[in-house]
């Protein structure tokens, strides 16, 4: 197995007790095996632009749900602007200028956003930073729990245990007196995109365990209480993507076995990526997606509300054009693994999908496909025009750079408190 731990950090644009079992390899068959070799079905007829939805005021309270793009303007300076796909209302928050792509995080159930250290509010207040004491310096790529009582991180050093260049450690840091620092890993196996805060107790992160091995733990850095989650047996790559489901009861994490694979590239199975889903009560499961390289980072994984089904946003590995596979793919699977549809970037328009969110539901997505965004429902696709797209484009000053998928279940901001 060909292992890296580069981690990348950009977002592909426009072209979520105790030791577990050794997760049981769930291989799509039947139906699932179906809709894996003929994907999606999309219906031509349903690929056509409606009406737009009426204007409503940018002041307006958003409704959503909300997707977050990092943009980038004329003068190549990156700020954040948020796009209420119910209204078609697009808010510029140009107090967030300057900001890292790729850096951003939701706060409070899509009630704020999180990046480089400042909570903002979604009319871009800034409504939380550090005590300048904690000396958490510039921050990005830290985790901010939901109580703002620590911060955590990804720190690197020297070898790792399990191999590699650096170890990464995952540090947290109370953001009270005394402002303590701890390190959560004892083996150098953290990734910066594998960071959860479960709840304001528990923070989910990785490391290799005293084999060498990559697992996932949770630990309470105020209790001291630490857990491993995963029982793998044999090595597995990055893990770069988690997800729990909102009744906490499950865990899906992706799996990146090859993270720059050589060119030429020559197909191999063993270069595939997985999804692991871990029942809290010890059940696992791996899931094998065909060619799959892996997850996107740290966002390629969403529940739905009830925490029944998973959405599995990721890439293929670099096989050629005229393979089905190659490209974008998206993945619905029920929580025993069994793979329910597919959408590849090959059933999309132009052969293209760059960025993708889901809606309300797991089910509905917009993503965007060369010059054009469409609304994916149950197989069919629709254009959108006018103001239910989100206007982006150098053409108005907005070049996306970085997405952060709308939160599925956000009740809009008239019920935000922060």
């Amino acid at each position: 197995m060909r292992i890296t731990l580069a981690f990348v950090a950009l977002v592909l644009l426009l072209g979520a007790c105790g030791g577990s079992a050794e997760p049981a390899v769930v291989v799509p068959t039947g139906a699932a095996t179906a809709a894996l070799a003929t994907s999606a079905t999309v219906t031509t007829a349903a690929v056509l632009p409606t009406s737009a939805p009426p204007a409503v005021s940018s002041d307006a309270p958003l409704t959503g749900p909300v997707i977050a793009f990092t943009v980038e303007d004329s003068y190549e300076d990156t700020s954040l602007g948020l796009f209420d796909t119910a209204t078609g209302v697009y808010r510029d928050l140009p107090s967030t200028l300057g900001i890292t792509p790729g850096t951003v995080s939701w706060f409070g159930g899509g009630c704020g956003l999180y990046v480089d250290g400042r909570l903002f509010d979604l009319r871009g207040n800034v409504v939380w930073t550090p005590d300048a004491a904690a000396e958490v310096g510039g921050a990005q790529d830290t985790q901010l729990s939901p109580d703002r009582a620590w911060l955590a991180h990804v720190v690197e050093s020297g070898a790792a245990a399990g191999g590699g260049a650096a170890r990464r450690d995952v540090e947290v840091v109370r953001l009270s007196p005394p402002f303590e620092r701890f390190l959560l890993t004892g083996n150098g196996g953290g990734h910066p995109a594998a960071l959860l805060w479960a709840d304001a107790t528990w923070l989910l992160y990785t490391d290799f365990d005293a084999a060498g091995i990559r697992q996932v733990y949770r630990a309470d850095p105020a209790g001291g209480g630490r857990e491993q989650l995963t029982a793998h047996t044999e090595p597995v790559g990055q893990i770069n993507a988690l997800a729990l489901s909102p009744d906490g009861r499950r865990l899906a994490y992706g799996v990146r076995n090859v993270s720059a694979p050589p060119q030429p590239y020559t197909y191999s199975e063993a270069d595939e990526g997985w999804v692991g889903i871990v029942d809290m009560d010890g059940e696992a499961r791996q899931v094998r997606l065909p060619k799959l390289a892996g997850v996107e980072l740290g966002r390629g994984l969403v529940w739905d509300a009830a925490g029944a089904r998973l959405l599995v946003v990721g890439d293929s590995l670099p096989v050629g054009d005229d393979d089905p596979r190659h490209g974008r793919q998206v993945h619905w699977l029920a929580a025993d693994g069994t793979v329910e549809r597919s959408f590849y970037q090959a059933d999309a328009p132009s052969g293209q999908i760059g960025w993708v969110s889901p809606l309300g539901d797991i089910d509905t997505l917009l993503f965007s496909s060369a010059a054009d965004t469409y609304r994916y429902e149950a197989g069919a696709l629709r254009r959108l025009e006018g103001a239910e797209r989100p206007p982006l484009g150098m053409e108005v000053g907005r070049r996306p750079v970085g997405v952060l998928p709308a939160v599925v279940g956000f009740g809009g901001e008239a019920g935000c408190e922060l």
